[in-house]
């Protein structure tokens, strides 16, 4: 009889195995129980009510919080779109940075720029900033996925799970940009 192989621990990372990228994932992060940081968990899960009709291939994800364990997602997807709240923009202004392209109208480091070894307050167990998990997935899989971070500026963060009407009103907006980014890249990936 074979011996059965033991089941990889579940911290393991298999840093060789090597998928292709050819899925797009969402990524919506924030505390809902905070008022407005709840923004990207809310766009993310009308992604999901949007989703079965759309028929592309995105994996969809909610997390309080950024970290780590997110590395392997991202590395086999071929765009990466998060979905944060930002208190440094006016309460509803939205905006679309490109983590890859250095775009950082909005304060949010671009992967190139990140020092090396990046710094630690950007990458730790509890939270990180979306550019340092792409630095990570690149020091790791030699692999840096095209990666957006669709934002809105939040006004409210006391304890509740209501956001602000300004925030509530850019889920709709956010997760139609989302739907077209998400469609063009497959449409030119099938024509391709």
């Amino acid at each position: 009889m074979p011996k059965e192989m033991p089941e990889p621990d579940r911290y393991d990372i298999a840093l060789t195995q090597a998928e292709p990228a050819h899925s797009y994932l969402v990524i919506g992060y924030g505390n809902p129980l905070l008022g407005d940081d709840g923004f990207g968990q809310g766009v993310a899960e009308a992604l999901e009510k949007a989703a079965p009709r759309l028929n592309l291939p995105v994996k969809i994800l909610t997390t309080i919080a950024l970290g780590p364990e997110l590395i392997a997602s991202i590395r086999q997807a071929s765009l990466v779109v998060f979905i944060d709240i930002n208190r440094h923009m006016a309460p509803g202004e939205i905006a679309c940075v490109d983590l890859t392209s250095g775009d950082q109208a909005t304060g949010f480091i671009p992967v190139q720029n990140l020092p090396e070894p990046f710094n630690v307050s950007l990458a730790s167990s509890h939270s990180c900033h979306p550019s340092a998990l792409l630095l990570m997935t690149e020091a790791l899989y030699n692999y840096c996925p095209e990666s957006k971070l669709f934002t809105a500026g939040g006004e409210r963060f006391a304890l509740g799970e209501n956001l602000s009407p300004s925030v509530r009103n850019k889920i709709p907006i956010i997760r139609n940009a989302i739907i077209v980014l998400v469609g063009q890249k497959f449409k030119n990936l099938q024509t391709s």
